[in-house]
């Protein structure tokens, strides 16, 4: 029998964060975790919003039951980063730190930390 990976697929936005766990073909949770106005007024740049972002996420995986030690794979789009060939790449300290520092542009999706 063959393995099924489980994937996380995160796609972050100005006003939410999009999640979904995959389990094979069909996604297993799937939540569109939306932000408004007051929400997000005490947070003066986008990489404050991180931690938050961050527990609504682990909220979401918590109240789906999905262990973080049994994801084998996060997705998500890039940020605006530097130019490179299209392809996947591994998260490291110094691109979330280039990423977060906004040197090619700002963008929510440019919220990033490694994968621990």
């Amino acid at each position: 029998m063959v393995k099924q990976h489980c994937l996380l697929v995160i796609n972050v936005g100005s006003t939410s964060t999009k999640v979904a766990s995959f389990g094979g073909a069909a996604p297993e949770a799937l939540e569109n975790i939306r932000y408004g106005s007051e929400d997000l007024a005490d947070y003066a740049t986008l990489a404050e919003q991180l931690p938050l972002r961050e527990m609504d996420v682990m909220k979401l995986l918590k109240k789906n039951m999905i262990n973080l030690k049994e994801i084998d794979m996060v997705v998500s789009r890039g940020g605006l980063g530097k130019p490179a060939p299209a392809g996947a790449y591994r998260i490291d300290e110094s691109m979330c730190a280039e990423l977060l520092a906004g040197k090619y542009g700002k963008h929510p999706s440019a919220w990033v930390r490694p994968w621990r």
